[in-house]
């Protein structure tokens, strides 16, 4: 069948070149999938039609349902109206034959208005993801006559508005013209050109206003493409032609706007990707950029569909190219000899991999370099140095760091920002608006190919290390910040331009870079990262960056690297060892701030060893060195500290009025903001104590209220170690009153919360008291060896002052389990660890569960014994004011 050919049947006419279906010369609308439909119907009259090689046609490669065959037929029938049904008859469970009578004419479709002259290029291949797109474009030439669609290369700016002029060829009476001026050199060729194209005889002066004469009555669209190279003379031409044809509206194509009178802007949008790869093909192909890529790499390879196994690779690799259509057809060609894997790992050398473009295409649109050469090559030296220089930066940036990045001798900082305004203007930077204000970025390819040019240069050194040092600059001023604008403010602050200390500690680590200003930009970042709870990054660069000197660096990093590593790997001599170096090189330096973090961290080692007299050592000493601007703050958390250790000693009525001030007087936002840079947030962690104090007292309504409010601030704190403390407390409690079904959806938080930022002592935890819940819910066959095996010895240093605890719930496990033996050694492991004196939090508890696993166990003098220690367990309780305890104890009894 000719594609010139009309299609009539009954009063209908379809146009296959336009994909027009008219009745009585009225355009229907019908949607480009229902136009698949009727074409491949109207091209086998009185044939059946399967719904097989309808999913063939309309969604190649790619498993469909068959109710989506059924929406678009529906919505066909729908547009030819109450003959609908007359036209087309299904049979049932196969498929679908048009019964009218088609007639096909043999000559060519007259062309729009009555020129022989060629209107626009006839597309090929479907148009995905630009359906919304389209429609309103189209809507703006018809209510604004002069559109630019703006856009970098490769993103679809021809495609787009070749569709919109398919869309809108019957609105105009004298038909659409397109004319490409991507092949011109000369500005003053282009009103000859465009005289051509528009089938005007021969103008003695070709100038854009004499143009414009003959066109004055005409109901004309003009499609001018590619019009960057010639943006002037574009520009002179299109207000030439609005203003001496008044039915005559113009769509352009351009990198960049034209800055034309009357011109109105649409910047073309990447093709959409998902943030997180659905698992079903059927959800991943709803995003415009997988889809494209399936049916790109069904029609290059043959037979190819997105599997479950795909979805993941194809997403990562949509997002790598920015959702840039001609990048991702290009990666598309080549799944048939690479696959996703080959694919992905080749976007390191993107700018090789992405070639093979259709030999059809315009050279510039065969490989992603020949796009990106074309736009560079239309750049000034001036704004060419400044786009490769950009390229260092990581993420997103702001117009001083652009400046601090670009600036040299003979290229001040006015001049670097109005050329970054310029290479957006050009799409070669994107802009991102958000609550902080405009930022920049360049497009990942983009910075790819900036960066090849900038080491090509020879520059790549120079202009890193300018990146750096601007990077040290912005991060040092980090630390005298924080007390004055919450920690809240001060990590949305600086938490999005950690990709750019990222970026340059690995240019300064390098063997080429600059290993000082490594150490310095660490150590600047040791408190956000402690505060953001991003453990792991933490000891990496760290250790990267420790030396062995005597330094403000070196007491700063070794902080870090002894807080952090308590995080991931619990209490040992290495972060004992990298905390007491912090004290000696600030008491050293005369650094007050960090001798008394040094204090602090000491005295939290000391508590999750069960140190308590060391506990109360150091932070009385904190308490009592307070000075200075923040001296209410330190004392604070040394009061804190000491409520905490007083408590964890059984004095629980003397914590709870030292705790229950430091609560009350961090009501005060400004004290509770100084007193973070100890790590926690110290109300939340003085609320998780009294939580466990009410709780052991006997008052479990208020201890849930209070443990639900530490939980509550701490989630709105943001500070992953708080929510990781509040939410340890808040299980433990809640199984001790019977919630396992809270206590299991608080632990699966925990330790998603830990994995996600790699405090490994925060999944430890999780998983004991996980295995707690599932014994205490009756699965002893496998909850028991589960808890057992969360607390073999290398696992119980994560478990700190919670050790004995947690060693008592195993040894009642293993007892109701029918191993008394093994629940007895459990449970003197678990005495052991206080050394079995009476001052300890849960002595009560444990010296309890020993006398009813002895009364299990048997033996000589079991019982006699088993009545000593509740007796002992009775007493301790209640002199401890324990009601909790001394309830249980009683029991027992």
């Amino acid at each position: 069948m000719s594609d010139l050919a009309v299609l009539r049947f009954g009063d209908f006419e379809f146009s296959p070149r336009r994909r027009a279906l008219t009745r009585a010369g009225e355009r229907l609308r019908i949607g480009s999938r229902a136009t698949d439909i009727l074409l491949l119907l109207l091209s086998r009259p009185g044939e059946l039609v399967t719904k097989e090689e309808i999913q063939a046609r309309l969604w190649p490669g790619i498993y469909v349902d068959e109710a989506s065959v059924r929406v678009h037929l529906s919505s066909l029938r729908k547009a030819l109206g109450e003959s609908g049904a007359d036209h087309i008859h299904t049979v049932a469970g196969r498929g679908y034959i048009f019964v009218a009578p088609v007639i096909r004419t043999e000559e060519p479709e007259p062309l729009a208005g009555a020129s022989a002259h060629p209107s626009v290029p006839l597309r090929l291949e479907r148009l995905i993801g630009r359906a919304a797109v389209v429609e309103v474009v189209a809507d703006q030439i018809l209510e604004r006559r002069f559109v630019t669609v703006v856009g970098p290369g490769g993103i679809g700016k021809t495609s787009v508005a070749l569709e919109v002029a398919e869309r809108l060829a019957d609105k105009f009476a004298d038909g659409v013209r397109f004319v490409d001026l991507a092949t011109l050199e000369d500005p003053e060729t282009a009103p000859g050109t465009l005289a051509i194209a528009l089938g005007l005889p021969g103008v003695s002066e070709m100038t854009a206003r004499a143009l414009a004469k003959p066109l004055a009555g005409k109901q004309l669209l003009v499609v001018l493409d590619n019009c960057e190279r010639l943006a002037d003379a574009a520009a002179a031409v299109a207000e030439a032609l609005l203003r001496g044809a008044p039915s005559l509206c113009i769509l352009a194509t351009s990198r960049e706007p034209l800055r034309a009178e009357g011109e109105w802007l649409h910047r073309l949008p990447p093709l959409v990707t998902p943030a997180i790869a659905p698992e079903l093909p059927e959800d991943a192909l709803k995003f415009s950029a997988i889809e494209l890529f399936a049916e790109r790499a069904n029609a290059a390879g043959g037979g190819y569909q997105l599997t479950p196994e795909d979805c993941a690779g194809v997403a990562e690799i949509c997002r790598r190219l920015d959702g840039l259509p001609l990048a991702i057809e290009l990666a598309a060609t080549n799944m048939s000899t690479l696959g996703v894997r080959g694919i992905s790992a080749g976007l390191e050398d993107r700018l090789t991999l992405l070639t093979g473009g259709r030999r059809t295409a315009q050279s510039r649109h065969q490989t992603l370099r020949a796009a990106l050469d074309w736009s560079f090559d239309l750049l000034s030296p001036s704004e060419q140095h400044v786009f490769k220089c950009l390229s260092v930066i990581a993420g997103g940036f702001e117009l001083d760091l652009a400046c601090a990045v670009a600036s040299v001798s003979d290229i001040a900082p006015e001049e670097v920002r109005a050329i970054v305004g310029v290479l957006t203007q050009k799409s070669l930077v994107a802009t991102e608006i958000g609550a902080g204000g405009i930022r920049y970025r360049l497009l990942e390819s983009n910075r790819v190919y900036a960066r090849e040019k900038l080491a090509r240069s020879g520059a790549s050194a120079r202009v890193a290390q300018r990146y750096a040092e601007a990077t040290r600059a912005f991060f040092e001023q980090a630390e005298s910040r924080r007390a004055g604008m919450g920690n809240q403010a001060w990590i949305s602050l600086y938490g999005p331009r950690l990709d750019d200390a990222r970026a340059a500690m690995d240019w300064s680590f390098s063997e080429d870079g600059d290993h000082t200003l490594g150490r310095a930009i660490a150590a600047a970042l040791a408190p956000i990262w402690l505060q953001m709870g991003l453990a792991r990054e933490c000891l990496a660069w760290c250790r990267k960056a420790l030396t062995g000197a005597t330094d403000v660096y070196e007491m700063k990093i070794r902080h870090a690297f002894g807080v952090a590593h308590g995080f991931t790997h619990g209490n040992d001599m290495g972060n004992r060892r990298h905390i007491a170096a912090t004290i000696e090189i600030a008491r050293e330096l005369g650094d007050h701030d960090y001798v008394m973090r040094g204090l602090w961290a000491l005295a939290t080692i000391n508590l999750n060893d069960g140190d308590f007299d060391g506990v109360l050592k150091h932070a009385a000493e904190l308490r009592d060195s307070a000075r200075g601007a923040e001296a209410a703050a330190e004392r604070l958390v040394g009061e804190r500290m000491i409520g905490s250790a007083l408590h964890l000693q059984g004095r629980h009525a003397e914590a709870r009025k030292i705790l229950e001030d430091v609560v009350d007087d961090l009501g005060d936002p400004d004290l509770r903001a100084s007193s973070g840079r100890f790590q926690f947030d110290q109300q939340v962690l003085a609320r998780g104590f009294l939580a466990w104090i009410d709780w052991i007292q006997g008052d479990a309504a208020a201890s849930r209220q209070q443990i639900e409010t530490a939980v509550s601030e701490a989630t709105r704190v943001e500070h992953a170690g708080s929510l990781g403390f509040a939410l340890d407390s808040a299980i433990a409690l809640e199984i001790l009153d019977g919630d396992f079904g809270a206590a299991a959806a608080a632990a699966a938080r925990l330790s998603a919360m830990g994995s996600n930022v790699g405090f490994e002592t925060w999944i430890a935890r999780s998983e004991i008291l996980s295995a707690i819940i599932q014994v205490k819910s009756g699965d002893l066959p496998e909850g028991v060896p589960r808890l057992q095996a969360s607390l073999t010895l290398p696992a119980r240093k994560m478990s700190s002052y919670r050790l004995p605890f947690f060693l008592a719930e195993l040894a009642q496990s293993e007892a109701a389990a029918g191993l008394p033996e093994k629940a007895l050694e459990t449970i003197d492991d678990a005495i052991s660890c206080f050394r079995g004196v009476d001052d300890f939090w849960c002595a009560p508890e444990c010296f309890r569960v020993r006398a009813n696993v002895l009364r299990l166990h048997g033996g000589a003098n079991a019982t006699r014994e088993a009545d000593a220690l509740l007796g002992r367990a009775l007493d301790l309780a209640e002199s401890q004011g324990a009601r909790a305890w001394t309830d249980r104890v009683r029991l027992s009894i």
